[in-house]
């Protein structure tokens, strides 16, 4: 993959449960993860964090944004009495939402879907961004999903206003490793200290 511009996010307005509709442009303007009032129009859309009838808010990527991935939507867990607390999205493949939408913890029960459906989940912390876990189901790999998932994890996180942006610490398995050497924002993951071992 090809390096991508900086993210640079701006604030559109808030929706009713508080969230914020927000846009994400890439551009080299401003340092990677700024948020600035007046963007550059003529910047490239990245993605963009909308009001949700269905959920908590629906997440729209440009066309050119993992194109190869498949459509998929998101259950937020929350886990404010993790050390430190954390934030998880876990992703589905199916047709039971809109592609994008996340959806709360406790939404999910009443769609009458196995957690065992699950293609995809992220880990982080809200307190900076400091992504903790990625996995992708092994049949659902190579096709972008991982990093899907991610850039949804950091729209989400930005929807929220939380501190920081999305990144990851030189601690992380082989496969992790290779997945940063193919990442369009390299530079948010930092160079490898430890190799942990395999989560299948």
């Amino acid at each position: 993959m090809n390096r991508l511009p900086n993210s640079v996010y701006s604030a559109d307005s808030q929706l009713s449960n508080g969230l914020w509709a927000m846009t994400c442009r890439l551009s080299d303007d401003h340092p990677d993860g700024s948020t600035v009032e007046h963007p550059d129009p003529a910047r490239p859309l990245f993605w963009r964090t909308l009001e949700s009838a269905e959920g908590l808010v629906r997440v729209e990527f440009a066309e050119f944004v993992t194109p190869e991935a498949p459509p998929v939507w998101f259950v937020y867990v929350d886990e404010p009495m993790a050390n430190p607390p954390a934030a998880i999205l876990v992703a589905y493949a199916n047709d039971r939402m809109p592609a994008g939408t996340v959806i709360s913890k406790h939404r999910f029960p009443t769609l009458g879907i196995h957690s065992n459906e699950q293609v995809a989940a992220v880990r982080w912390y809200p307190a900076d961004g400091l992504i903790h876990q990625l996995y992708v189901t092994e049949k659902w790999r190579r096709q972008q999903l991982g990093t899907r998932i991610l850039y949804a994890a950091g729209a989400f996180h930005i929807a929220n206003r939380w501190n920081g942006k999305l990144h990851a610490d030189g601690r992380r398995t082989d496969l992790g490793e290779r997945f940063v050497a193919a990442a369009q924002k390299p530079e948010r993951a930092a160079p490898l200290t430890e190799t942990m071992p395999p989560m299948d």
